[in-house]
């Protein structure tokens, strides 16, 4: 019944469960880094504009480790989706913010056009600069 259930299961709702079971630890087993990471992107290449939307709405009640294992895996992403949640996010603390510029640099470097971001992006630059104390996280966009 439980692997029916799981097949029938949206993308999210089984990316959600992947990076529930790594959500609980500051620094992951191995296996995060190592595996589980590419499987969540994989996830992710296969989610429906649907699943983007259910992402979009428990982002802001998951924990801050659960939106770190997020944030690490979105810069491979050079999505404009990706961009948008990683932007909503640099609203938490320090350690999240500085994952999500990490990724959003990742991103940059992957070629995504951002300047339609610009203000945004330095916005969230700002808030890392101050909350984290690391300078020069991103350089300043126009």
């Amino acid at each position: 019944m439980l692997l029916q259930s799981l097949s029938t299961a949206t993308m999210f709702i089984k990316f959600d469960k992947l990076i529930d079971l790594f959500a609980d630890e500051e620094h992951p087993r191995d296996y995060w880094s190592d595996v589980a990471i590419v499987s969540a992107s994989e996830m992710l290449d296969r989610f429906s504009d649907t699943d983007w939307l259910e992402l979009f709405s428990v982002v802001d009640s998951r924990s801050d480790f659960w939106v770190l294992r997020v944030c690490e895996m979105l810069g491979d992403s050079p999505d404009k989706r990706a961009l948008a949640l990683l932007l909503k996010v640099t609203s938490r603390n320090g350690s999240v913010i500085y994952a999500a510029l990490e990724s959003i640099r990742s991103m940059i470097s992957l070629g995504l056009d951002v300047s339609a971001y610009a203000d945004q992006i330095n916005a969230a630059n700002e808030r890392g600069k101050h909350t984290t104390g690391r300078v020069g996280l991103l350089p300043v966009l126009y």
